[in-house]
């Protein structure tokens, strides 16, 4: 059953807004290819074969290839490589491999209350830090997000970003437990 694919494949050969929409129907199709015929932690067929599989018309593996990167950048799937470099399809709760670092490192920052409730977190400066990009750092945040320790705010009280919206959960000294303790009786 072939699949409707937009636009034609000899606007691939430019890289204006006809291959920015093919790009973008091709996202669309592999998530539902995704959806459908694969679980999480899976591996996508080779790009050959997932243009096959899609039915694409000659032509279009250039751009499944960019919608692919896409996909790879938004946290849906992960290439990894091993000799040949393969697409593993994430659970939606899980983090990508890339930004596992980055995520515990503001986990334990909310927790520990180096990142405080109602601040802003400094995105940039760990993305520096472990060398990701603002797409890649927002990737990283998206199962910190649901799980409601950050917010992105577009008007935030230092401009739009990211907001720690979960207290520090790091348990008292034992020293502050006991005088808290005293003040209870």
């Amino acid at each position: 059953m072939p699949i409707e694919t937009g636009p034609s494949a000899d606007a691939c050969a430019d890289r204006g807004p006809a291959r920015d929409a093919i790009k973008e129907h091709l996202v669309i199709l592999v998530r539902e290819f995704i959806a459908t015929e694969m679980r999480a932690g899976a591996t996508l067929p080779p790009v050959g074969k997932l243009a096959e599989r899609l039915e694409l018309p000659p032509g279009r593996a250039p751009v499944l290839k960019d919608a692919l990167r896409f996909l790879d950048a938004s946290g849906d799937i992960a290439f990894h490589s091993t000799q040949r470099p393969r697409a593993l399809v994430l659970d939606p709760m899980q983090l990508h491999p890339d930004d596992v670092d980055l995520a515990q490192e503001i986990e334990q920052g909310i927790t520990s209350g180096r990142f405080q409730r109602g601040n802003a977190l400094p995105s940039g400066l760990l993305g520096r830090k472990h060398g990701l990009e603002a797409d890649q750092v927002r990737r990283a945040c998206r199962l910190l997000i649901r799980r409601n320790l950050l917010a992105y705010l577009p008007d935030g009280p230092h401009g739009p970003g990211l907001y720690v919206t979960a207290p520090a959960t790091t348990p008292l000294p034992a020293q502050a437990q006991r005088a808290e303790m005293s003040h209870e009786r």
